[in-house]
């Protein structure tokens, strides 16, 4: 029987074969994915909460609970204005996550798909992106600096969650990613 990490690739080749640039697979396609992501534990990818990454640097324990906060925003709207080199955005998805919590899904729609992740203690995420980023191709990681909505009035805009999101020139220094040797079963392609 495949690994459960060989399940996900083996899925997501099939699911994403046929779907070009922008397209998203179908809702099938879709829940089919998510319910092999949903089956995933870290120690499927060689995670564990002995390493030195998920110790609590005063105890050297794992913490307790692991957070992540995700908010999500669909779209730019232009058509809702531009001030001082920023765009208004529309905040999809505002929620909190509790390890261990079912896989959220976020498409892509007009304007692209823009996330951000807060872990408010040392999490793993684990984020299937399709198709990766690519700056020959037009599809690079761009980094975003929020500011509150009120601090750049639209007339005629509701007050509903709405944030300005201003490209940034470079990434964030607050900005912690640690990678690590990946230790999970081999990934066969073929």
């Amino acid at each position: 029987m495949p690994s459960a990490v060989q399940r996900l690739f083996d899925t997501c080749k099939d699911v994403f074969a046929d779907v070009g640039s922008g397209a998203v697979p179908s809702p099938a396609d879709v829940e089919r994915l998510r319910s092999v992501l949903d089956t995933l534990k870290p120690q499927d990818v060689g995670l564990s909460r002995n390493l030195p990454l998920f110790k609590h640097a005063s105890t050297n324990r794992p913490p307790a609970v692991t957070y992540l906060h995700l908010s999500a925003f669909p779209n730019f709207s232009l058509l809702l204005g531009k001030s001082a080199g920023a765009c208004l955005a529309k905040v999809n998805t505002d929620a909190v996550f509790k390890a261990p919590c079912e896989t959220s899904v976020l498409y892509p729609t007009t304007g692209g798909n823009i996330h951000r992740f807060t872990a408010v203690t040392p999490c793993a995420v684990l984020d299937v992106l399709v198709p990766p980023y690519n700056d020959n191709e037009g599809r690079a990681c761009t980094y975003y600096e929020e500011h509150a909505y009120l601090s750049f009035p639209v007339p005629g805009a509701g007050d509903g969650d709405y944030v300005w999101l201003e490209a940034m020139a470079s990434e964030p220094e607050e900005l912690v990613v640690r990678g690590s040797q990946y230790t999970g079963p081999e990934i066969v392609e073929y």
